[in-house]
């Protein structure tokens, strides 16, 4: 494959090489490897075609290289939830990894937790730009260069790690969690840590930066863009996390790779010392599954023993069904979207109402005459759900944080303060009702029990809000009536810049978010009632849209039948979960409908496969 191509002609010149001279046999010896990850959250357990860390440590071993990890490993799935990070501690010990930058989700334990980490790891732990009272984040463990850089060895090769968390944990973690922390400006921090390298002379330095490429403060882009003057050309690689995006680029000389997330690829760079060159050439690509067996890995038995163990341990409790889904829950990623981080979903629709229906029935009677809004922030929702049976691992992937939940009392103007900040990066949107230069957002607002209208193209980003059962929008200006706003701890606690919400005292502490979503499906199952999220429901409503649109679906199929569908094949199509209807693709393949704007799931009948329709992909 292309993306192999560079590896493969190494490996081959190693190979003829072995039965060379002593001095050719060093050359083969002049390129140090990197095997990178990032955004795992703690999938590294094995699964059918996808990677696992049994994988990760095959390839380390196949090209003894360093195996770096950007942050964002320690939370995320079962494995994860259950030990509080421990068991990927363990998993990455097995691995042999070499070093680790802490992403913001590294926090979501507590400090203590983080350090307890810190000190089990046999690798370590990084952290460049954070100080815990005026002193490195790592310095009480009595780590060499008190946890702010590291010096590995490879090959005879010196190359010095530093690492750099991004500043926008303070806003995208629970800031109660974060009491004494200074994160540090990542430009200057960089800069700083290069001053401190240089000393060493060391053969190159390497950064793991867990900052991304889209809407944090400070970029890993531009971290390499200005290392100009004195730093220029000292720093080679910067292993990238934080953003879950998929890229190999070269930025004022520095190499800087992210593998996406979820270890659905690994970073593998070639670090090249020969002789001659007037510094390090970096050459990255990103592996998929299908590279890796390309190469013919086999996992390591160690790490892929210990992976089983640990599966043993969590399927007992995990595997038992919790509903049975007939049609896909969409709302996680899709088409390379975060679908709830920009647009409202059927998952967000049902995360949210889980949340109101849990606190409905626990409501005090003084406080059962007010009206009750629930949010989910878009960042808890991690993957779709079904079709088929849904298990309470599945639930622990699709909503992963464990957050306890939590009510208060908030006025109209409060409200419309909220959702401003919920949907500030919505702009652009087309006349086709289609949303362009979506900005990806965590904090993006799931809700139930009230309408928004949205306004993208404006300054001002909502027109009304509309409290359900009620046809008057509430007032921008009242801050007397009182309305119970019900989520999670972390976004009501002010977290993800919802600052307007952090004074306000808490109403009530209801339950966690796993359990609501648990009795609320159980709820569903008995009232017949979850055929209301085969599709997105409209809570989040878009101004001067077009009645309709044409939405084109190119069908295609593989095999005997391959180009049936192109030559005008009658075909029966499925909107929502509704009756079939027929349907028929032009000879080019494209099946045309005429839709209102909004979310559809679309299934043809021919097929099974279900697919996605909505503003936002």
């Amino acid at each position: 494959m292309k993306k192999l191509s560079l590896f493969v002609l190494v490996l081959g010149a190693v190979a003829l090489l072995s039965s060379c001279t002593h001095s050719d046999s060093l050359q083969a010896d002049q390129t140090v490897y990197i095997v990178s990850t990032n955004d795992v959250h703690a999938n590294v357990l094995p699964r059918a075609d996808g990677i696992d860390l049994s994988l990760v440590a095959a390839l380390k071993q196949r090209y003894d290289a360093l195996l770096l990890d950007a942050g964002d490993a320690l939370q995320g799935a079962p494995l994860a939830i259950f030990s509080d990070g421990a068991d990927v501690i363990s998993l990455m010990n097995c691995a042999s990894y070499d070093a680790m930058v802490p992403g913001n989700h590294e926090f979501d334990y507590g400090q203590d937790q983080l350090l307890t980490h810190a000190a089990a790891a046999n690798f370590p732990l990084l952290s460049s730009n954070v100080k815990k009272e005026g002193k490195p984040l790592f310095s009480g463990l009595a780590v060499p260069h008190d946890g702010r850089f590291a010096i590995l060895e490879n090959k005879g090769y010196r190359l010095g790690i530093f690492a750099l968390t991004t500043r926008q944990t303070e806003q995208s973690a629970d800031y109660r969690l974060l009491t004494g922390l200074e994160f540090e400006d990542e430009v200057q921090s960089a800069k700083k840590m290069l001053d401190l390298l240089r000393p060493y002379q060391l053969d190159a330095i390497i950064a793991l930066a867990h900052l991304g490429n889209d809407d944090a403060p400070c970029t890993s882009r531009a971290v390499a863009q200005a290392l100009d003057g004195a730093y220029q050309n000292e720093l080679s690689l910067i292993i990238d996390g934080h953003s879950h995006q998929e890229y190999v680029q070269q930025v004022n000389g520095v190499t800087l790779c992210q593998s996406g997330s979820m270890l659905n690829e690994v970073g593998l760079s070639a670090l090249s010392f020969e002789a001659g060159q007037e510094r390090v050439q970096v050459q990255s690509s990103l592996l998929d599954y299908q590279d890796l067996q390309e190469l013919g890995l086999e996992p390591d038995v160690a790490t892929l023993n210990l992976e089983r163990k640990l599966q043993a341990k969590l399927d007992h409790s995990l595997s038992a069904a919790v509903i049975d889904l007939p049609f896909t829950l969409f709302g996680g990623e899709l088409y390379g979207i975060n679908l709830s981080r920009v647009t409202e979903t059927a998952a967000g629709d049902l995360a949210a109402d889980s949340i109101r229906y849990d606190l409905l029935g626990k409501l005090p009677r003084k406080f059962a005459h007010l009206p009750v809004v629930a949010v989910q922030n878009g960042g808890n929702i991690r993957v779709n759900l079904g079709p088929g049976t849904v298990s309470h691992a599945d639930l622990l992937y699709f909503e992963p944080f464990l957050n306890p939940l939590i009510s208060k009392l908030v006025s109209p103007q409060l409200l419309y303060e909220v959702f401003e900040h919920s949907y500030r990066n919505l702009n652009n949107l087309s006349a086709a009702g289609v949303l362009q230069n979506v900005k990806d957002s965590g904090g993006f607002l799931q809700v139930s029990g009230i309408k928004v209208v949205l306004q993208p193209n404006a300054q001002r980003k909502i027109k009304a809000l509309y409290l359900e059962g009620e046809t008057e929008p509430l007032s921008r200006q009242d801050t007397s009536r009182q309305i119970i706003l019900a989520g999670n701890d972390f976004i009501l606690a002010g977290a993800d810049g919802y600052t307007m919400l952090r004074d306000i005292p808490v109403l009530s502490e209801f339950g966690g978010e796993q359990e609501a979503l648990i009795s609320y499906l159980s709820h569903l199952e008995a009232t017949a009632g979850l055929g209301q999220y085969a599709a997105a429901q409209g809570r989040l409503c878009y101004e001067e849209l077009t009645d309709q649109v044409t939405v084109q679906v190119r069908i295609s199929t593989a095999g005997k039948d391959a180009d049936g569908f192109k030559q005008g094949k009658a075909l029966h199509c499925s909107l929502n979960g509704g009756d079939y209807f027929p349907c028929t693709p032009g000879t080019d393949g494209l099946l045309q409908l005429r839709l209102s704007p909004g979310a559809y799931s679309l299934k043809v009948a021919e097929g099974g496969q279900e697919i996605y329709l909505t503003n936002a992909a």
